[in-house]
């Protein structure tokens, strides 16, 4: 049985990577599937700590934890399956690292699209500990 609208023979990467193309992920995201997205959200998680890169690549990385959440919602059962302790192992690291916040996007954007401290967590947290550059970034933007 399909859901309403998908073609008979797409299968569970071919949803996913559809999704990630929609959401403007790059091809390299894109080729990956979930299992890389989640390695890459992985390594983001570990190395949150002294995170140096300017807010909007923050923003980019936090982009890329919500296009996780969007392709596992398309994604089958076995596939989340696959990747729910390696998924469930990066969110834990990502939190001890961070500290809550403001919504990391603006409130505008944040109320467009929905953006919500319990679902959508990530839009929500900076790191603990940043690094000058996302400091001063985060400074400039009222987030700290």
């Amino acid at each position: 049985m399909t859901r309403r609208g998908e073609p008979e023979n797409m299968g569970s990467k071919d949803l996913v990577r559809s999704y990630m193309k929609s959401r403007g992920a790059s091809s390299h995201v894109v080729d990956a599937g979930l299992s890389g997205a989640v390695a890459r959200w992985q390594s983001i998680a570990n190395s949150v700590d002294g995170y140096d890169f300017t807010l909007d690549e923050w923003l980019n990385d936090m982009d890329l934890r919500d296009i996780i959440a969007g392709a596992l919602r398309v994604a089958g059962a076995e596939v989340q399956r696959s990747i729910a302790g390696q998924l469930e192992q990066a969110d834990d690291t990502f939190r001890n690292a961070t500290v809550a916040t403001g919504p990391v996007w603006g409130s505008k954007v944040a109320a467009s699209h929905s953006h919500d401290p319990a679902r959508t967590w990530w839009y929500f947290r900076i790191p603990r500990n940043p690094g000058e550059t996302l400091k001063s970034d985060l400074k400039s933007s009222g987030l700290i």
